[in-house]
Formats: structure tokens, sequence, C-alpha cells
């Protein structure tokens, strides 16, 4: 028998996620009619635009193909500009398909941009947590070997300390660090161009770690600290595979986001809105068979969606939602969705293995 106070629970758990879903349903079809609004004023404004400039070109060629007139009628240079000056007309009176595409550019040059900023700020502060990660790595070595051997990592990550503008203080920490390590009698080593010296460090470094990995063990390797850096490099999609079925977006966000997914094994099929009534019946197997189905709710009427989501529905397949409008908050999805796991053992040992294996190939030995 059922406690009545469990079912009541569950009675409300279930009205209560069925009226999330209504609100999310109302603001999803309120955020599409404000942005379907701003939309069209947009497109009036551009049509305007279009009207009022071809106008002034409308005008000049009009004085040109009148004087033209006189070379005759039938005179090629008369025809040419008599043509041109029916196509001009023609726009004029019909100025929506060259309204929409100006809108269009003007839309995709803003979501560009914006990814763009996305993109810097992420990538800046990966690598300042990474510059956080070596040097605080570089502090707990407390071992001489151990201390050289981050140099290996100070060289791995060379181009992301200098875009940060902190390299040569870690190599002067490096330095430090090592010669406080060392017991033997020999002088401390000193910076002499701090490229210069980090080259050296490394060659040191690899010449102690190689005879370490041939026998087997890792004592002696630096291990990176990962405890700023839950995550892989940024914006990197190179280890993603899988099917990713997208329904929506804008018109220039398919290109944009095949293109960031070049190197990886991602197969991306794309539905826009003037496909989904006919190609979705068609190609429902797509969906079927998808690792990830996307809706990015933006571009998509409320018909739109109804469309993606019986598809679906009919396959047992999650409908994700995206709900920005940028390539970066798309490829987010598909990254988390894809990726898999990383824990901050796995991101270390990939490290160490990296290095190890790099190490090897430099060596002509496989470990």
């Amino acid at each position: 028998m059922i406690d009545p106070l469990e079912q009541l629970k569950q009675e409300m758990s279930l009205a209560m996620g069925q009226a999330r879903e209504a609100l999310n349903q109302k603001r999803e079809q309120e955020q599409l009619l404000r942005r379907d609004q701003e939309r069209q004023i947009k497109l009036v404004q551009y049509q305007e635009r279009v009207v009022n400039e071809l106008k002034i070109v409308h005008d000049e060629l009009a004085k040109t193909v009148a004087e033209a007139y006189e070379l005759g009628e039938d005179h090629p240079t008369y025809l040419v500009l008599n043509h041109k000056l029916n196509e001009l007309s023609v726009l004029m009176t019909q100025p929506e398909e060259m309204a929409l595409r100006l809108y269009a550019d003007e839309e995709s040059k803003a979501i560009l941009q914006a990814d763009q900023q996305i993109m810097a700020q992420r990538l800046d502060e990966w690598r300042r947590n990474l510059a956080e990660d070596i040097r605080q790595t570089i502090l707990a070595a407390d071992e001489y070997f151990i201390a050289s051997d981050v140099a290996i990592y100070v060289n791995d990550y060379r181009e992301d300390l200098v875009a940060i503008g902190c390299f040569e203080e870690m190599v002067e920490i490096l330095v430090k660090r090592i010669n406080d390590l060392d017991n033997s009698d020999k002088p401390p080593k000193e910076i002499r161009g701090h490229a210069r010296t980090l080259d050296w460090l490394v060659d040191f470094a690899q010449k102690q770690r190689l005879p370490r990995t041939m026998l087997g063990g890792d004592g002696g390797i630096a291990r990176l600290r990962q405890a700023s850096r839950k995550t892989p490099r940024p914006f990197t999609y190179g280890h993603l595979a899988g099917q990713v079925v997208v329904f929506g977006g804008h018109p220039n966000m398919s290109d944009g986001v095949r293109e960031r997914l070049v190197g990886s094994q991602v197969e991306l099929i794309w539905f826009d809105m003037e496909q989904a009534d006919t190609q979705v019946r068609d190609r429902s197997d797509v969906v079927k068979d998808a690792d990830l189905v996307i809706l990015v709710t933006p571009y998509a009427s409320h018909k739109f969606q109804d469309i993606a989501r019986a598809a679906c529905k009919r396959h047992s397949q999650e409908l994700v939602p995206c709900n920005k409008t940028g390539l970066t908050s798309l490829l987010d999805i598909v990254s988390q969705r894809l990726a898999p796991a990383l824990t901050e053992e796995s991101l270390g040992a990939e490290d160490l293995n990296g290095g190890l294996e790099a190490l090897a190939n430099k060596y002509g030995r496989r470990r």
C-alpha cells in the first residue's frame, strides 16, 4: 500500500514539474515573439535604407540612360544601362530580399564579435589558471630533479605564458627553486636570457627523465598541479566524436560551427526552418541514430520547435535546448555532452603521458 503522504508528495512534485515546463515554454514563446518584433523593426529600417540609397543611384543612372539613348535603342551600351535601370527599379519596389541579407550580415557580425570576446576571456582565464598551477607546482617541488623536471611543462606552455606576460617570471621562479634545492658544490644557475635558460633546463630535465622512464617508474617526474584548471584548454574539439543533429540557428551559424569542429570526429547534421517541414520527416533516421540533438530556440518558431520535439519523441531522443545565439553556446553543449569524463587525476595523467610520449619520440624509443 502506498503511503498517502508519499503519494501526495509525488503528485505535488509532478504538478510542480508540469508547471515549470509550461512556464519555460511560455517564456520561450515570449522571447521568440520579442525577437521577431525586433527583427521586423530592423527589417523595415533596412528596407528604408535600401530604397533611399538605391534612389540616389537610380536617379543618376536614369540621367545616364537618357543621354545614352542618343546612341540608339539597339546600341549595346544603351541596352546594358537600361537593363540595369530596370533591375534597380524592381529592387526599389521589392527591397525585402536585400534588407534581409543586410540584416543577416549585421547579426552575423554581432554574433562573431561576441563569440570572439567570450573566447578571449575564457582563454585568458584558462592561461592564468595554468600559470598559477605551474607556479604552485614549482614551489611545491621538494627535490632537485623534480623542480628541474617542471621546466618541461614551462616549455610545453611557453606560448600561453608569453601571451599573458608571465613567461620570464615563471623562468625566474623555476631557476630560484632549482638553486634552493641544489645541494651540490656547483655554482648556482644564472639566467642568461630567459628563453635560452629555459632551453638549457629542458635539455637537462629530459636527460634526467629518460633513464627513469626507461626503468618503468616515474620517480623524479613532476606532476603538473590541476587545482585551478578543471577542464582542458578551451575551444579544442579534436577529442570529440559522435553524430550531432541541430535544429534552427542563424543562417551563418552552421558554417561557423563546422569550421570550429574541423579535426574532430563529429558528424554535424543541420536543419534550418525552411528544411524542417519536409526533410525532418524524410530523414527521421538521423534523429534516431544521433548521439546529441540540439534545438537553437532563439531562431525557432513555435511550429518549428513542435516539429523538432515530435521527431525526438518519436525516437525517444532527448532534445537539448540552446537558448543563446552565439556559436560558443552551442559548441559548449556539444563539448559537454560528447566529451569523455575528465577527472583531475586523468588530466594530470594526460599531461604526464603526453610529456613522456614526446620524450620517447625525441630519443627514438617507445615507453
